[in-house]
């Protein structure tokens, strides 16, 4: 190894550099983070889509404004199942999941028909791998379009998603 450095290492002394080692090192650490800021990129554009229905965002915009939701069976106002999705997305977006928030918003819904208007007012958001890609450039390469449940298959895993489902389950709503 001392070798391979003594050639960079001879030629940055004649340059006037007194420590060379230190900008050989600190080069290396440098090109060794952007190798990992491209492979993690490369892994969260794979993944991005891994949840993703396959449906494009006109089929799924028109199945949100025909889930046949029964007004009669609705016990939350719009208001409260407006303000119940936007927690659910805060719970889900950017660094960290808020499992317990989640599951205590989806339990709010007391009828298959609180849950589907939970799911129309949440909407279909653009997904990046951490949460709401809200950056022209994230929504172009590596966002995918998700409605409530892709968020909530791809924020969560093992028990509380099985506690979701279960939820789900019982109002015979897919997940």
């Amino acid at each position: 190894m001392s070798a391979i450095m003594a050639i960079p290492e001879a030629f940055l002394k004649k340059q006037g550099i007194k420590n060379p080692k230190i900008l050989i090192f600190g080069t290396g650490i440098a090109i060794a983070g952007i190798i990992v800021f491209f492979v993690i990129r490369k892994i969260r554009h794979k993944n991005a889509g891994q949840y993703s229905s396959g449906r494009n965002y006109e089929e799924m915009s028109d199945q949100l404004a025909n889930l046949g939701i029964r007004n009669s069976n609705v016990t939350l106002s719009d208001d409260e199942a407006t303000i119940i999705a936007q927690n659910l997305l805060n719970a889900m977006n950017r660094w960290g999941t808020d499992d317990d928030a989640i599951i205590d918003n989806i339990s709010k819904a007391k009828t298959k028909d609180d849950l589907l208007l939970i799911t129309q007012k949440f909407g279909i958001l653009p997904y990046d791998g951490m949460g709401l890609s809200d950056t022209f450039l994230s929504n172009k390469i590596g966002a995918v379009m998700k409605n409530l449940g892709g968020w909530i298959r791809a924020e969560l895993s093992g028990s509380n998603l099985k506690t979701v489902k279960a939820i789900y389950d019982k109002f015979g709503v897919p997940l």
